[in-house]
């Protein structure tokens, strides 16, 4: 599967201890729920049919294997620091937005979406609430100035143009992964508007 989610960075030990722990409760909860489901799942079909990956696309996903297709139920991205406010993991909640969106597309199922904290948020669910509405619309508004660039005509004349909007619309983004190849893509854009380039070529950038 094709990603742009990949995990690049190094992660302190205990990090890794306590992203561990959330994966071995959610592992156990996963179980104990389709145990207890009607259908009355046994253990050796649990134990084909549902799998725990860690540090795939996320650092822990419950994924439904049924023959050669794969559904991802949930997402999960583990932070073990000590921010307290919720803007504070605002990439992690992000890249999770945009993951769900992903997996969607690429039919891979429309996961839920969970961020595990160590440190208690201190807002409420209102705020938390709000503050995602206003993220998601910002990311919306960012993909609708990139589509609107895609699809205005511009003459080789006005090529200055056209490449001040790509800096101040496409450039200046809001998401802010940290991630290798997000930011090639990035800068491959950058090199092209720089150079003396056609308009479809930074168009294909």
């Amino acid at each position: 599967m094709a990603t742009i989610f990949e995990h690049d960075a190094t992660p302190t030990w205990s990090g890794f201890i306590y992203q561990g722990l959330v994966a071995v409760y959610l592992a156990v909860k996963q179980i104990c729920e389709l145990l207890s489901q009607p259908n009355n799942l046994d253990k050796k079909t649990i134990g084909l049919s549902y799998q725990l990956e860690i540090e795939n696309c996320e650092d822990v996903a419950i994924v439904r294997i049924n023959g050669n297709e794969k559904n991802y139920l949930s997402i999960h991205q583990v932070k073990n620091r000590k921010e307290k406010k919720i803007s504070d993991y605002r990439k992690a909640v992000i890249q999770l937005m945009l993951e769900k969106g992903f997996l969607k597309k690429q039919n891979f199922g429309t996961p839920e979406a969970y961020l595990h904290t160590s440190s208690k948020i201190k807002e409420n669910e209102y705020e938390i609430d709000k503050l995602l509405v206003d993220w998601k619309n910002t990311i919306l508004d960012y993909y609708n100035k990139v589509d609107l660039a895609l699809v205005t005509e511009y003459e080789e004349g006005n090529r200055k143009d056209f490449q001040q909007e790509i800096k101040e619309n496409v450039l200046k983004e809001p998401i802010g992964l940290s991630r290798a190849k997000y930011k090639e893509l990035l800068d491959d854009i950058k090199k092209y508007t720089e150079k003396n380039c056609k308009i479809e070529d930074i168009k294909k950038a």
